[in-house]
């Protein structure tokens, strides 16, 4: 929010104005009001949170409006004034302006005129906020030696791997880090995230959307930078990935600064801060309380964005999903051509995670789980991926470059998506297009107990071993799997449709001995038939 002041000698004056327009809705604070010049440079001098506007009356005694425009400015350049004042005050207004008020106000003072210069107001200091973050990050690229040098010297303190005498660590601090004394420490981790979640998930696969969220992130941590940088007792960096890095000796000092400061952030540029805090280190073991503070961070995807997550409240063991027979089931839809039932069930899957998440480990595993998935079924389909597909089709870097499961849950439909297509495509060939009239004719006949290669060969007019052949080459699957697939698939459906009779069930998925088909159903399921459970 945009605090803001109002100045003005008469007090029904100065309560209309609070009433008049819906302030915090346009985006601003009332944070104060003076009767007079004095009491408001006072008010000014002394606020916690810096006053950005103020709403002054030009005609008042002691000091008047044009006074305190002269000396507020002087003690705080960036002060934005609206002059209030009447039609016998325009000599007052011309002087205003020079003054570099932002506008004025006729009294009396009008509702939508109010509103429409706040807008105007509000949009100047949002544009200046965001030219000095630019400016910040632009100064970042062009850091001088000092810059780069103390750069290094972070990077290797925040690396547990990385071994430094007691002496260099000392000599590095009190050039690179004079706000730290000796003692202990916390870490925080910062990343930036747009309010709109869902819709950056959506649109995920959009490379200037893509751009467009860098962009954001980068305002939202230079806006945190330029918050926290003259805080005691606090230094900052960047890590390798661009999240802000707070090191502290007084953690409470530093989560009641980022707590205003990520208030701030989200009123004004639309981002939710999330911060990840370590628990209590030495300097020695900064590179272990900068790893608790980035995995406290990951947890925004359990906990969600927005937050601040202390390492030491994270919960010290998981259980993974129950995935039953999920892989199987997405290679069938893929194999039988039903990617969007595929998607139904991924869908499913990540909804259940976020309906109970606990840790960020269960993500790591289900991602696991579903990229297996998609190297099983590239690999069937003989699909040809490059160094960087394949790389890319790894659980851990994918979340934790993605970290947010809407965003998980876009890239792995997209890649399963790209997959398939690349399937359909290679399908098109002759031998192709011969394993999709077998898979029919089997999907049309596999009740007839009799169907078998043999059958199915005669009816194609096609040498038995060359089906066989092509098929188990094409689909991944021997005929006679491919049959009992078909056949299960249709137990499963009876069965779950409400029928329990299993000679009835095996007359109509082609099997005329039921205790023979009980035993594939066993085979198949890991459970009997009478024991299913729907």
């Amino acid at each position: 929010m945009i605090q803001t002041m109002i100045i003005d000698d008469e007090y029904l004056i100065r309560e209309r104005l609070k009433r008049l327009v819906e302030w915090e809705q346009l985006g601003f604070e009332l944070a104060a009001e003076a009767e007079d010049g004095e009491e408001a440079l006072e008010l000014l001098e002394g606020a916690e949170v810096p006053v950005q506007l103020a709403l002054v009356d030009i005609n008042m005694p002691m000091i008047d409006g044009l006074e305190f425009a002269r000396r507020a400015k002087e003690s705080q350049p960036g002060l934005h004034i609206i002059f209030l004042t009447g039609y016998s005050d325009f000599d007052y207004v011309k002087m205003a302006l020079r003054l570099g008020a932002a506008n004025y106000i006729l009294k009396p003072i009008d509702r939508d005129e109010l509103a429409e210069t706040l807008v105007k107001v509000r949009t100047a200091i949002l544009e200046e906020e965001v030219s000095r973050a630019h400016s910040a990050a632009v100064a970042v690229e062009v850091n001088d030696a000092y810059e780069s040098t103390r750069a290094r010297f972070m990077m290797r303190l925040l690396d547990a791997s990385a071994s430094m005498e007691e002496q260099e660590r000392k000599a590095g601090l009190k050039r690179y880090c004079p706000k730290l004394a000796e003692g202990t420490l916390v870490l925080a981790v910062a990343g930036a995230d747009p309010l709109d979640e869902e819709s950056v998930a959506a649109d995920l696969f959009a490379g200037r959307h893509a751009e467009r969220r860098h962009e954001q992130a980068e305002l939202g941590l230079s806006l945190l930078a330029e918050a926290m940088q003259p805080l005691e007792g606090t230094e900052i960096c960047y890590d390798t990935s661009g999240r802000l890095v707070m090191l502290s000796a007084d953690e409470h000092q530093l989560e009641q600064a980022c707590r205003k400061a990520v208030e701030r952030i989200r009123d004004t540029a639309g981002l939710l801060m999330t911060l990840g805090v370590s628990g209590y280190c030495n300097f020695a073991e900064a590179g272990r309380g900068y790893q608790e503070a980035v995995l406290a961070m990951r947890h925004k995807a359990v906990y969600g964005i927005g937050k601040i997550i202390r390492y030491d409240e994270l919960p010290t063991g998981w259980k993974p999903f129950q995935l039953g027979g999920l892989r199987e089931q997405l290679l069938i839809d893929l194999r039988l051509g039903n990617p969007e039932d595929a998607e139904v069930r991924i869908r499913e899957l990540f909804n259940r995670f976020k309906a109970n998440p606990t840790h960020i480990d269960q993500l790591y595993y289900i991602v696991y789980e579903l990229i297996a998935v998609l190297n099983v079924y590239a690999e069937e389909q003989q699909i040809e991926m490059t160094e960087d597909e394949a790389a890319a089709l790894n659980a851990a870097s994918a979340v934790d470059r993605l970290e947010m499961p809407e965003r998980i849950e876009a890239w792995i439909n997209g890649r399963m998506q790209s997959l398939y297509a690349r399937s359909e495509s290679q399908k098109r060939s002759a031998s192709a297009r011969l394993v999709e009239t077998a898979k029919a004719y089997i999907d049309a006949n596999y009740t007839d107990a009799e169907l078998d290669l043999t059958a199915i060969s005669q009816s194609l007019h096609i040498n038995a071993n060359y089906l066989s052949r092509i098929f188990k080459t094409e689909c991944g699957l021997s005929i006679t799997e491919y049959v009992t697939l078909r056949r299960m698939n249709k137990a499963k459906e009876l069965l779950m449709a409400g029928y329990r009779n299993v000679e009835y069930i095996a007359e109509h998925t082609g099997y005329s001995d039921p205790h023979y088909f009980s035993k594939c159903f066993k085979k198949f399921y890991s459970v009997p038939p009478s024991k299913f459970s729907v």
